[in-house]
């Protein structure tokens, strides 16, 4: 079953408003990183999986609520996440700035 929202079914209405607040949220910190580069040559790379690992989320989710409809909605909506977050945070402490052991 669908909720509408005048002519708009509700998920689409979440959908967009799910992924304006995300970029809402990336765009300063990656204007700020992008903006002043660092020493490391692995930050960018690090943003850029992180970045890649989001989009493949979103996009995961955005298939489950509008093609599996026969998944209960919480499942749609967060079982990518849930699922596809821990491949994310191994990606990101993986290519992560090593700490110098100090003696």
């Amino acid at each position: 079953y669908t909720a509408f929202i005048g002519d708009f079914p509700m998920s689409i209405s979440i959908l967009f408003g799910v992924f304006g607040l995300l970029m809402a949220i990336e765009v300063p910190k990656m204007w700020k990183v992008y903006s002043n580069p660092s020493n490391n040559k692995l930050d960018w790379f690090r943003i850029h999986i992180g970045s890649m690992m989001g989009a493949f989320i979103a996009s995961c989710t955005a298939f489950t609520v509008n093609a599996l409809p026969m998944l209960p909605m919480l499942v749609g909506w967060f079982g990518p996440t849930i699922i596809l977050t821990p491949l994310s945070i191994y990606y990101s402490r993986k290519f992560a700035p090593r700490k110098k052991k100090v003696k």
